[in-house]
Protein backbone atom coordinates (compact mmCIF):
# COMPACT_ATOMS: atom_id res chain seq x y z
CA UNK A 1 0.00 0.00 0.00
CA UNK A 2 1.38 3.51 -0.91
CA UNK A 3 0.65 6.29 1.32
CA UNK A 4 1.29 9.79 0.55
CA UNK A 5 1.02 12.46 2.73
CA UNK A 6 2.24 16.42 3.02
CA UNK A 7 1.97 19.38 4.68
CA UNK A 8 1.74 23.12 4.24
CA UNK A 9 2.01 24.39 7.39
CA UNK A 10 5.01 26.54 8.32
CA UNK A 11 6.21 24.72 11.60
CA UNK A 12 7.27 20.85 11.45
CA UNK A 13 3.78 18.77 12.00
CA UNK A 14 3.59 15.27 13.97
CA UNK A 15 0.89 13.27 12.91
CA UNK A 16 -0.87 9.60 13.48
CA UNK A 17 -2.05 7.78 10.63
CA UNK A 18 -5.95 6.42 10.92
CA UNK A 19 -5.80 3.01 9.00
CA UNK A 20 -8.90 1.18 8.29
CA UNK A 21 -6.87 -2.40 8.82
CA UNK A 22 -9.84 -4.35 8.20
CA UNK A 23 -10.50 -2.85 4.97
CA UNK A 24 -6.99 -3.65 4.17
CA UNK A 25 -7.15 -7.02 4.88
CA UNK A 26 -3.99 -6.52 7.39
CA UNK A 27 -2.70 -7.22 10.73
CA UNK A 28 -1.03 -4.32 11.66
CA UNK A 29 0.95 -6.65 13.44
CA UNK A 30 2.36 -8.02 10.79
CA UNK A 31 3.19 -4.81 8.51
CA UNK A 32 5.84 -2.49 8.48
CA UNK A 33 5.79 0.88 7.22
CA UNK A 34 8.80 2.87 5.66
CA UNK A 35 9.46 5.84 3.84
CA UNK A 36 11.95 4.63 1.08
CA UNK A 37 14.95 6.61 -0.31
CA UNK A 38 14.04 8.61 -2.99
CA UNK A 39 16.96 10.57 -4.94
CA UNK A 40 16.03 14.63 -4.23
CA UNK A 41 12.94 13.90 -2.37
CA UNK A 42 13.11 11.60 0.94
CA UNK A 43 15.48 10.45 3.02
CA UNK A 44 14.87 6.48 4.05
CA UNK A 45 13.01 5.92 7.44
CA UNK A 46 11.15 3.26 9.47
CA UNK A 47 8.44 4.27 11.53
CA UNK A 48 6.55 1.96 13.84
CA UNK A 49 2.58 1.36 13.65
CA UNK A 50 1.11 3.70 15.85
CA UNK A 51 4.04 6.28 16.10
CA UNK A 52 3.96 9.66 15.41
CA UNK A 53 5.06 10.63 11.74
CA UNK A 54 7.05 13.81 11.23
CA UNK A 55 5.92 16.40 8.33
CA UNK A 56 8.91 19.19 7.45
CA UNK A 57 7.29 22.69 6.50
CA UNK A 58 6.10 22.74 2.80
CA UNK A 59 7.65 18.95 2.59
CA UNK A 60 5.53 15.43 1.57
CA UNK A 61 6.50 11.81 2.18
CA UNK A 62 5.51 9.07 0.53
CA UNK A 63 5.34 5.75 2.42
CA UNK A 64 4.86 1.91 2.16
CA UNK A 65 2.76 -0.14 4.01
CA UNK A 66 4.18 -4.24 3.61
CA UNK A 67 3.31 -7.32 5.44
CA UNK A 68 5.86 -8.69 6.38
Amino acid sequence: VLISVASWATTPVDIHLAIDWKALGMDPSKVTLKAPTIDKFQQGSAFEIGSAITVEPGKGLLLELKEK
